[in-house]
């Protein structure tokens, strides 16, 4: 689902999401004209406070803001219930423009627009390794998979796995979506509802609802458990909502990459023996000394932690990180570039380290 998130304090990630938000917008329209397939599904979504606090926030964010009609407003819950076509509890925010689209079908139409794309699959990649100038990308029987003098890992929570980024430790965020044959519900859908979870459009036969958010877990079985999780979530703010037999569902799990500030990493990936020598001082408070320029691993970058915004923040720091690469002026001001820097989580594990030895 691709839709802003806004805040009453215009929080980073707040300001990354609709920055983001609209970027896809521009992106997900372009690819569309470029395929005859259907990609990018611009029904708009419908937000239900998920209680009355957040409700009062929802109130305070439209009240204070000149936002424009177009990205943003208010509806009563007659309203609600008309555009979507459904019964709702509340009434809430209706985003026109916002929308929804299947990432595989993304990456699909994507690869088929570029002839200098070569896609190595059923490959584990277990080292890189710098030699000559070029980033080796070496497999279980340490063979050469593929060269290049610039590498992304983007391989979310895996990140670690390799020597120069074991530092970048993310958490695994589980979440299981339930998928609801149209044979076994009567709902039609017109627009996203979403709160605590969301609930989609018909696609494939199937209305789908979600999802799950489970902590420290790796797991991607089909639970019973999270179906009836999700189910009651969105009974919340459909309560005609009527489930069919869980032996009725389907479903499918997946695991999340999210770091500790819910932010992604996107930029060059520092040594980090350097790092701790150059910057110790600085975890030990001498605020007033000169710095040097971080020494990064020449052409080697990373692009992680994406959580559950993936559509509203991959397109506009894969643009972000082309940008650093070929030293081009970034889409974002400077906050949210140093804000998304893989830097942060060097230093916030150098003054973790400085306070344990104090």
């Amino acid at each position: 689902i691709l839709m802003p998130r806004l805040s009453i304090d215009h929080d980073l990630q707040a300001q990354l999401t609709l920055q983001g938000f609209l970027y896809s917008l521009r992106y997900l329209r372009n690819l569309q004209n470029l395929t005859k397939d259907r990609l990018w599904h611009p029904c708009g979504v419908i937000q239900i406070p998920r209680d009355q606090m957040q409700w009062q926030r929802m109130q305070q964010i439209t009240e204070q803001e000149n936002i424009p009609e177009n990205l943003l407003h208010r509806v009563s819950t007659a309203e609600a219930a008309a555009l979507s076509g459904c019964d709702v509890s509340h009434q809430g925010w209706h985003f026109p423009n916002a929308g929804w689209a299947v990432p595989g079908q993304v990456c699909t139409t994507l690869f088929t627009q570029y002839d200098n794309i070569e896609l190595i699959g059923s490959q584990e990649i277990t080292e890189l390794k710098q030699e000559g100038g070029l980033w080796h990308a070496l497999n279980n029987s340490h063979s050469t998979v593929a060269t290049a003098e610039v590498v992304v890992i983007a391989n979310a929570l895996s990140v670690n796995n390799f020597e120069q980024t074991r530092w970048c430790q993310l958490n695994a965020k589980r979440g299981q979506i339930t998928l609801i044959p149209t044979e076994h519900s009567a709902l039609n859908p017109r627009k996203v509802i979403c709160a605590d979870a969301y609930i989609t459009p018909i696609f494939e036969d199937c209305i789908a609802l979600g999802a799950s958010f489970i902590g420290n877990d790796t797991g991607t079985d089909i639970r019973d458990s999270e179906h009836q999780e999700n189910i009651a979530r969105i009974c919340k703010i459909m309560p005609e909502f009527s489930p069919p037999p869980l032996h009725e569902i389907k479903g499918r799990a997946a695991i999340r990459a999210v770091s500790p500030d819910r932010l992604p990493a996107v930029g060059p990936v520092a040594q980090e023996h350097r790092f701790r020598q150059d910057f110790t001082p600085a975890a030990l408070g001498a605020s007033n000394s000169r710095y040097p320029i971080p020494e990064y691993l020449p052409g080697m970058y990373m692009a992680t932690g994406f959580g559950s915004r993936g559509l509203a923040w991959i397109p506009i720091c894969a643009e972000a990180l082309a940008c650093m690469i070929n030293n081009e002026p970034l889409p974002f001001n400077q906050n949210i570039a140093n804000a998304i820097h893989p830097n942060r989580f060097l230093m916030k594990r150098l003054l973790k380290s400085v306070q344990y030895k104090q």
